[in-house]
């Protein structure tokens, strides 16, 4: 079965869509000022934040008063991607069964901000302080259970905490819940949020004093997929097609290692979806948008290594910063505009003539598990 990608949406930090992610690869856009975190605690903030962020604008005024940043970015992902697949109308969704959609959202952190604050709330005032209505947010799969409730639906729910490959696992999922009839159409994405916690963290651990170009990032993003054959009958819009997928894990050589850009589990998964895909080679291959010089260069060298030298290889989400199981979001959005957009293909080194037919995308965890995606070119330019 051939699954179809029929609507996708993006926050990140060059706006909401991707019209202003266009714009970001293009160069045509930039950057917000930090303005999250306490500057009297980071100075100097090196964050790549949705600019000028406002749920109500999505979501209207009422219904989201407790959800927390992640929250919100997922359920007006949500509702935009339906948009974008002519599948919500009059405020509902449209697409028939609602038992039979499921949806899978990949994260690495979660609401780690709402998590650090009820613990604040905890430890330096007292438990019986903290509210009761925003304490669920501290749950994992909490935004994504609350998107499906406001959508109302009540197929499979689930959050894959699985880093920056937590994506290709998703949709690795959700193909097999649709082959299985299980379901008839999901969505899958997720997201990220800044946040004093983890930005605490990863300065913390030296993250920003090993990349000078290092920035924490953050956005959410959802893809439609269904049956190929049920989109046709329906007349959807394909942005492109699945064709193979495969995900890998290589251990590091010693237990006490924390971090392993390994460039051997990316090539076992690239090798894995182009069998799944029953193919060779493909014409171009898209990394994932690491905010870490190691593991981008990790990527492309087991693309390299399976495809050799002559596949071209680019990076077209590069400067969006590190955004954990959003960044492949942002790169996988920006694959689908390579298909149809040669002004997009110029600009990241792709060559703005031929379009490419197949691309493959692959991304590569910290702790040495990868993905790769097999793409087709679908017969339907994406539109705002």
């Amino acid at each position: 079965m051939t699954i179809a990608i029929v609507g996708l949406s993006a926050i990140h930090p060059f706006g909401v869509g991707l019209e202003s992610l266009r714009e970001g690869i293009l160069g045509r856009a930039s950057l917000a000022e930090p303005a999250l975190l306490p500057s009297d605690q980071f100075p100097n903030a090196r964050t790549n934040e949705v600019p000028d962020w406002d749920p109500n604008r999505y979501l209207g005024a009422k219904g989201h008063r407790h959800f927390d940043r992640l929250t919100r970015f997922l359920a007006s992902a949500a509702q935009l991607a339906l948009q974008s697949a002519s599948l919500r109308e009059d405020g509902a969704y449209s697409g028939g069964d609602p038992s039979k959609v499921a949806l899978l959202s990949a994260t690495a952190y979660g609401s780690l901000d709402e998590i650090a604050e009820q613990n604040r709330i905890a430890e330096l005032e007292d438990p019986r302080y903290i509210n009761p209505t925003r304490f669920p947010n501290t749950v994992i799969n909490a935004a994504a259970g609350y998107v499906s409730i406001r959508e109302g639906f009540t197929g499979p729910n689930a959050t894959l905490v699985n880093g920056r490959t937590g994506l290709l696992s998703a949709l690795g999922l959700a193909r097999g819940f649709i082959e299985s009839g299980e379901v008839h159409r999901a969505l899958v994405g997720g997201g990220e949020v800044v946040s004093d916690a983890l930005y605490l963290g990863l300065e913390l651990s030296g993250a920003f004093e090993v990349e000078p170009e290092f920035r924490l990032s953050e956005g959410a993003g959802f893809f439609i997929l269904e049956a190929a054959s049920e989109a046709e009958a329906r007349d959807a819009k394909i942005l492109a097609r699945l064709r193979g997928e495969r995900t890998a894990f290589e251990p590091p050589e010693e237990d006490a290692q924390l971090y392993h850009p390994s460039a051997k589990a990316v090539s076992r998964a690239l090798r894995g979806a182009l069998a799944d895909a029953g193919l060779e080679s493909v014409d171009a291959v898209v990394l994932s948008g690491q905010g870490f010089d190691v593991y981008r260069e990790a990527e492309r060298k087991g693309a390299v290594e399976i495809l050799g030298g002559s596949v071209p290889i680019v990076d077209p989400s590069a400067g969006f910063g590190e955004a954990f199981a959003a960044s492949p979001i942002f790169a996988l959005s920006s694959a689908t505009l390579l298909f149809h957009d040669a002004e997009v293909r110029e600009a990241v080194g792709l060559g703005g003539d031929a379009p490419p037919n197949t691309l493959a995308f692959v991304a590569l965890g910290h702790e040495g598990h990868a993905g790769a995606l097999i793409l087709e070119r679908g017969p339907h330019a994406w539109c705002g």
